[in-house]
């Protein structure tokens, strides 16, 4: 019984990290592909109130 209840405990975190992660990782590209446009750009750094540092 103990054992069941820890293992659909594990598996819902790890439902949850991979749903979060994906998440993530999905802006982080969507912010890689709008840096590219200079009206995001700078609505970013008025946003974040200072400048970021991107490879161009």
């Amino acid at each position: 019984m103990m054992g069941e209840d820890l293992f659909t405990g594990l598996f819902i975190l790890c439902l949850l990290g991979a749903y979060f992660g994906a998440g993530g990782f999905a802006l982080w590209l969507l912010d890689k592909a709008l840096s590219r446009v200079p009206r995001y750009r700078d609505w970013k750094e008025n946003l974040l109130g200072g400048a970021d540092d991107y490879d161009d």
